[in-house]
């Protein structure tokens, strides 16, 4: 006699076969997006309604980003929910879950991912749970492998990226560049000079952004150059983030740059690169030309931001007397005035951070000095 099915339940194969990406039974729906039907099969139209909403502002506050950063971001989140379905995970992006997380950021381990990458991937998702109303969803990288160390970030240089201590000419392959292109050469040449970004340097104005040094707030002239300064160089547009930052032009040689800068620009509101082109097609001319003439990694070994490494180097040992770590050998001491080194350097790229200036011109070294003598020593 075959066994009777208890009342009031269903076999496994006539159960209704609960969509993916809906919310569990007792579960309250997400807030957002309210009007759109749950349903996995409108991922994409969901998305972009999210990203339409939100994408304009940081995670911790409704501070404006970028449009490099909205463009980001917004490619990243289409790429991450594309790989969860190729992986058979269909999900409404308004329901995404840790396990979610877990799923792709083991399948960036397998793909050996850099540990920059991991952590920026990471960093945009942890934006996307604030807007799905799950912050702290999205954990720290070393939560999501089985080895942290694979995952941890350097934000150190140990290397000199600099174009001269890669064995480049730098004045002969930039006057090689202008030659070529005047407005690609010219952006090198500033670049070099105060140690611009590329969109920085495309988008420069050189006869509205020189300014007279009492035109600077205060709290963002540096100590170290004011009495040498008459003139900063002022930059705002294209900066990341759009943080305004004030650079001293007080070198002859930085003198001799503006001037030809002047002697480039054509009207008050001309910019630093053709004014034919879009600030897109700019933006592609510029690694065109560097890629035709080598500059980089692939090639000659060298990038456009290797000229800003090298800035950041020349600064560093106006103030500090000596060479910065990453260039100095085994066994050269600390320079005294380190700090304030790392500090207007920082202050002269553009970061509000001091300890992101590790990046280009090293650790810290303890000093000589400053070393406690070994054991049994005099």
């Amino acid at each position: 006699m075959e066994p009777t099915q208890p009342e009031n339940t269903v076999p496994k194969q006539a159960r209704p076969r609960r969509r993916i990406g809906l919310p569990k039974q007792g579960k309250s729906p997400a807030p957002a997006l309210p009007e759109f039907p749950c349903d996995a099969r409108n991922w994409k139209a969901v998305l972009q309604a999210l990203i339409d909403r939100n994408n304009w502002k940081r995670a911790a506050n409704d501070a404006v980003v970028s449009n490099q950063t909205r463009q980001d971001r917004a490619a990243f989140y289409f790429y991450f929910f594309r790989t969860l379905r190729e992986l058979g995970v269909y999900v409404d992006p308004r329901y995404l879950r840790e396990t979610h997380v877990r799923t792709v950021a083991a399948w960036w381990v397998e793909r050996g991912h850099a540990p920059a990458t991991f952590q920026k991937y990471l960093s945009h998702l942890r934006t996307f749970s604030t807007w799905i109303g799950k912050p702290g969803m999205v954990r720290c990288p070393e939560r999501y492998v089985a080895f942290p160390k694979t995952t941890r970030r350097t934000y150190v240089a140990h290397h000199d990226k600099g174009w001269a201590s890669n064995g480049v000419d730098v004045t002969q392959l930039i006057d090689k560049i202008r030659a070529f292109d005047p407005y690609v050469g010219m952006q090198l040449l500033v670049m070099q000079t105060f140690g611009l970004r590329p969109k920085e340097a495309i988008m420069l104005r050189p006869l509205q952004n020189v300014v007279p040094a009492d035109s600077v707030p205060a709290g963002a002239r540096s100590d170290t150059h004011f009495e040498r300064a008459t003139q900063y160089l002022f930059l705002e547009r294209g900066a990341k983030g759009g943080r305004p930052r004030w650079v001293p032009i007080d070198t002859p040689e930085k003198e001799r740059v503006v001037a030809l800068l002047r002697l480039a620009a054509s009207h008050p509101g001309a910019h630093l690169s053709d004014p034919g082109r879009s600030l897109k097609e700019n933006r592609r001319r510029f690694r065109y030309v560097l890629d035709r003439f080598g500059v980089t990694k692939s090639k000659l070994g060298i990038t456009s931001y290797g000229l800003r490494h090298a800035f950041a180097h020349a600064e560093y040992e106006a103030i500090a007397g000596v060479p910065p770590p990453v260039k100095q050998v085994e066994g050269n001491g600390g320079a005294s005035d380190d700090t304030t080194a790392r500090a207007d350097v920082a202050r002269q790229l553009g970061h509000s951070r001091t300890r992101i200036a590790n990046a280009y011109v090293g650790g810290t070294r303890a000093r000589a000095t400053d070393r406690e003598p070994p054991e049994g020593a005099p």
